[in-house]
């Protein structure tokens, strides 16, 4: 898979597909969500490492150079906007208040007649489609596969998204906090690594 669409179709099909096992194992097993992000992540890690114990390969070539920094006007540029276009599309929606409510108080939401599995397992499946955009922009960045790669970001994520004003226990959170947040934890890292 090297061509541009194929490699999006792929990255979001993967994405929606694991964030859909994981809704449906929170909504029908009701295990909390991040017992369940953490295990997958866990057991994905070491899948990983089985198929590619360490890096190697190389990203398609209009991909590779996604990750440098020589112009402002990239396709990562065009692709968080598009990103955010999509999150501003689906927080206007009753889907997306639906699912406010959800995670602010699932016994309200319940009590007030929504359909608490289906509500969740569609947060999840656009989710999936977030989590397949971010992949192919990880990608980009790295330029190859290295299945080691994502273990420092577990904990720099969930640090950007509650510095973005997120709420662990859910209910509250928005696209552009996460991004703000993401940016500050970079920010500490490039000054703290400037100052050795």
């Amino acid at each position: 898979i090297t061509g541009p669409v194929a490699v999006f179709a792929c990255a979001i099909g993967l994405g929606i597909a694991l964030q859909l096992v994981m809704g449906v194992i929170i909504a029908f097993l009701r295990v909390s969500t991040v017992v369940v992000s953490l295990a997958l992540y866990l057991v994905l890690d070491g899948f990983n490492t089985v198929l590619l114990p360490e890096p190697a390969g190389s990203a398609p070539n209009w991909l590779s150079n996604w990750g440098s920094e020589s112009h402002l006007l990239s396709p990562v540029l065009y692709t968080l906007i598009g990103s955010f276009a999509l999150w501003t599309l689906i927080s206007r929606t009753t889907f997306f208040r639906n699912v406010r409510l959800m995670g602010a108080d699932a016994r309200t939401a319940y009590a007030s007649g929504l359909r608490l599995v289906p509500t969740r397992i569609g947060a999840h499946v656009i989710a999936g489609v977030f989590v397949g955009l971010a992949s192919i922009m990880y990608t980009g960045l790295l330029g190859s596969a290295d299945p080691t790669a994502g273990t420092s970001y577990t904990l720099s994520a969930v640090t950007a998204l509650i510095l973005g004003g997120a709420s662990l226990a859910g209910g509250r959170a928005k696209g552009l906090g996460a991004v703000l947040g993401a940016l500050d934890i970079w920010l500490i890292s490039y000054v703290l690594g400037t100052f050795n």
